[in-house]
C-alpha cells in the first residue's frame, strides 16, 4: 500500500469514494478546490495495486487541523488503510505546525470512532443533529506529543 498526497488528477477516484461512502459528499467545485490545496487543504490517497482504495483530507489553519473526510473502499477495510491515512494526516499537521487536530464523526459509526481512538483522539463533546442520521462526536488529538499509534 502507498499513501501519497492527492492532486487534481485524482478527482475522479476521490469523488467516487465520496459519493459511495459519505452521506454528505462535497460538491465538485469544493472537492476540486481542496484537491488544489486551496485554503490549507491537503488530501491523501491510499493505493493498492494501482487502485485508489481510500482517501482522507485535512484543513490546517494556524496551529489547528480539522479532518474533513476519511473514506475507505469496503473491500479494503480492516487492512490498515484508514490507519495509514490518519497517520499521513497527522504527519502533515505536524509539518504545518498544528498542535491539535479536530474531527466530527457520527456517534453511530463505532468503527470510525475506534480508528480515531487508536490514533490518540478523544471525544470532546457532541453536536446534536449534525448528520442526517444522527449526532456527531467531536474528537481531538494533540499531535506534537502523540504521533505514535496505541497498541
Amino acid at each position: 500500500m502507498e499513501i501519497v498526497r492527492c492532486s487534481l488528477s485524482d478527482f475522479d477516484d476521490v469523488a467516487l469514494l465520496e459519493r459511495k461512502y459519505l452521506s454528505a459528499p462535497w460538491s465538485d467545485t469544493d472537492l476540486k478546490a481542496a484537491l488544489s490545496g486551496n485554503d490549507g487543504y491537503a488530501l491523501f490517497k491510499a493505493t493498492k495495486d494501482g487502485k485508489t482504495v481510500g482517501y482522507g483530507g485535512v484543513q490546517t489553519i494556524a496551529d489547528e487541523g480539522n479532518i474533513t473526510n476519511v473514506a475507505v473502499d469496503e473491500d479494503a477495510r480492516r487492512q490498515g488503510v484508514g490507519s495509514a491515512i490518519v497517520e499521513a494526516i497527522k504527519s502533515h499537521c505536524v509539518d504545518k505546525g498544528a498542535r491539535r487536530i479536530y474531527l466530527e464523526v457520527c456517534v453511530n459509526n463505532s468503527a470510525a470512532i475506534k480508528l480515531y481512538e487508536k490514533h490518540g483522539f478523544e471525544k470532546a463533546y457532541a453536536r446534536k443533529n449534525y448528520y442526517k442520521d444522527g449526532d456527531a462526536a467531536v474528537m481531538s488529538c494533540e499531535v506534537l506529543c502523540s504521533r505514535s499509534v496505541k497498541a
